[in-house]
């Protein structure tokens, strides 16, 4: 619902300030307005000094439209402000004029008798508690959707979270296999290097073993030529003792 507090021509705008109630949840778009005018249909939209255009229960609320040329008679007026949110209007007033009635043939009614009053009354009442409950309903609502809202940002939360550590754990993963490679590859150059030391401590004792076998038989072949000498010295001896004593002999 909307109270109208002002709906008049103010310099070149039309302006309309009131209060609405029981629109909560409501997403209002920018207001349009149409005056039906005498010349036809004029269709406004709304500036943009007042934006946004949020209805608080109850809180003033101020929508302006630009107006070209004079203002003109009228003989009613629409405020849309949502699909589904629009409102009718009196005529606004043109300045230095009398407002225009919605009906020139409208006659005046007589004031409604008390019981109808009381029943309209009670009606009203009925009504108004509908359009609290309906606002409790929407209220409650609202709560749930903004829980549900609250809910589907914590999952994203921590599906982000969990999608970070995951590409985490991956990167660590590869971090790991590529110093494992890396080792490897460490360790086989070792290995590498311990063969060829090996090769080659084994090839300088082969030498050795080679060179010591030489002196051996090198010191083996003098032996046996001093133990020739030797016999043939003593061989020599006994030649000469023999002549000796031969020559005794004789």
């Amino acid at each position: 619902m909307f109270e109208v507090d002002r709906f008049e021509w103010v310099g070149e705008r039309l302006e309309v300030a009131g209060r609405w109630y029981g629109l909560r949840g409501h997403r209002f778009v920018r207001p349009v307005l149409i005056l039906e005018a005498d010349d036809g249909p004029r269709r406004m939209l709304a500036v943009l000094d007042h934006k946004p255009w949020a209805a608080e229960d109850g809180e003033l609320w101020f929508a302006a439209f630009p107006w070209e040329g004079e203002p003109v008679e009228s003989s009613g007026a629409e405020l849309a402000v949502a699909p589904s949110v629009d409102v009718a209007l009196s005529p606004p007033a043109v300045p230095g004029r009398p407002r225009r009635r919605a009906s020139r043939t409208r006659k005046r009614e007589e004031a409604p008798p008390a019981d109808e009053v009381a029943a309209l009354r009670a009606q009203l009442a009925s009504e108004q508690r509908t359009v609290r409950r309906l606002a409790a309903e929407l209220d409650a609502a609202n709560d749930r959707l903004a829980a549900s809202e609250a809910a589907d940002a914590q999952r994203a939360e921590l599906e982000r979270v969990r999608d970070a550590a995951l590409a985490e754990r991956d990167e660590a993963r590869a971090s790991l296999e590529d110093a494992r490679r890396a080792a490897a590859a460490e360790a086989d150059d070792a290995r590498s290097r311990a063969a060829l030391d090996h090769d080659s401590v084994r090839d300088e004792r082969d030498a050795e073993v080679r060179a010591r076998e030489a002196a051996q038989h090198e010191r083996d072949e003098a032996l046996d030529q001093r133990a020739v000498s030797d016999w043939e010295r003593t061989a020599a001896i006994a030649e000469r003792d023999a002549a000796l004593a031969e020559r005794d002999h004789a």
